[in-house]
């Protein structure tokens, strides 16, 4: 096998988090599991970030994760 360093290899780090979909609608925010469960109320002020975004309508499919200091 090649040797997996120079100029052509990239990497990156796998961070894990929770599947989350944000459905936006009107200013009206709700954080849904992969499995269809309504987190909302467990993510502190972060459907407070969403709401304020300059949209409508939005449905925006991501992994939400916490960093500490050290990643």
């Amino acid at each position: 096998p090649a040797e997996k360093t120079g100029e052509f290899w990239l990497h990156e780090i796998k961070f894990d988090g929770y599947r989350t979909m944000a459905h936006v609608m009107d200013g009206e925010v709700r954080l849904i599991t992969r499995g269809g469960i309504d987190w909302t109320k467990r993510y502190g002020d972060l459907p407070q970030a969403f709401s304020r975004l300059p949209v409508a309508q939005a449905i925006i499919d991501g992994e939400i994760m916490v960093l500490d200091d050290r990643g």
